[in-house]
């Protein structure tokens, strides 16, 4: 399956800006900069993540008609799952100790949450992941992808009530967060239909669409999630990662990117494998260097060109 460069290439800018979202690095700027940069710019990083997986998971059955692919990369994901969740309770253990909350109850809480949650909160990606991928290779082996967009919709909805407007509900909050299916209900309802939706634009001829009516589309379904999220905001809201209208332009957005694959990097394809070691791992950097950098945007240009230089390497060495 040859490379597209534009997906390489924005696979690593998007590690990037979730470096960003938990850095924050406007905030000293002032509360507004803050939001535009995080709340706004920042949040197509991780639906892209996903819709890049289905889209060359998709791919990659058409060519072969069979999920081997999927199982693949649910091995793969899962020991990577594992290595760095070990990693970071080394980080946990370091926390409880100097806190004197080091206990067998905290050490039980954890390897819970490995399971039904997540280990670490960037780590969540992964978890749901895991589960999300056996759902998608039932779907790809027995469902036509023509019928992945109702259900991915379908299925997106039941995320975004959940999530961002279960506050609003007459019935008062639903908590899916607390329960014991987290990470399961996060992988069907949020990362499953941005999958689907990448299967489903892996079987589409973007090239006839034309890149300027796929970015007008991008900038009109990034307009709507702006209006969407200062309705969220003005009602009291306070999660919009998240929202209806994160789909459309998550997936708009790809398709302009994935229209833009003609332009060849050289470097792109180490880009790419850099981005989930740049996920992974630039939380142990903010923690170790948190307390020494206060200015937010040289602690977020700091812990960006550090993951890049050892993801970097990580790379280098493994090839």
């Amino acid at each position: 399956m040859s490379r597209n460069s534009a997906i390489d290439l924005a696979k690593y800018i998007a590690s990037v800006f979730v470096i960003a979202i938990h850095t924050h690095p406007f905030q000293d700027i002032g509360s507004f900069a803050d939001f535009v940069s995080v709340g706004l710019l920042c949040r197509w990083a991780v639906p892209f993540f996903a819709i890049c997986t289905g889209f060359y998971l998709a791919k990659a059955f058409g060519t072969q008609q069979k999920t081997k692919p999927v199982w693949k990369s649910l091995r793969k994901v899962v020991v990577m799952y594992l290595g760095w969740s070990f990693f970071y309770l080394l980080i946990h253990l370091a926390d409880w100790y100097a806190t004197d909350t080091l206990c067998g109850e905290y050490v039980f809480g954890w390897f819970k949450s490995l399971i039904v949650s997540t280990s670490y909160f960037h780590l969540w990606y992964l978890t749901a992941l895991i589960y999300a991928l056996p759902f998608f290779a039932f779907l790809i082996r027995f469902v036509p992808i023509k019928y992945f967009v109702p259900a991915a919709l379908c299925l997106w909805a039941i995320q975004v009530i959940s999530y961002a407007y279960a506050s609003y509900l007459p019935f008062g909050m639903i908590d899916i967060e607390a329960t014991a299916f987290d990470a399961l209900f996060t992988g069907v309802t949020r990362l499953l239909p941005l999958m689907m939706m990448g299967a489903w634009l892996s079987q589409i001829d973007l090239t006839k669409c034309g890149i300027s009516k796929l970015a007008i589309l991008f900038i009109i379904f990034f307009l709507l999630m702006v209006v969407e999220i200062a309705f969220i905001r003005n009602h009291g809201g306070e999660r919009w990662s998240f929202i209806f209208t994160t789909l459309p332009m998550s997936v708009a957005l790809f398709a302009v990117i994935n229209s833009m694959g003609g332009v060849k990097l050289t470097y792109a394809h180490v880009l790419a494998r850099m981005s989930m070691i740049v996920y992974c791992l630039h939380p142990a950097l903010i923690w170790l260097l948190k307390d020494y950098i206060n200015h937010s945007l040289i602690l977020f240009l700091t812990i960006a060109v550090v993951s890049t230089l050892l993801s970097f390497i990580w790379v280098k060495v493994k090839t």
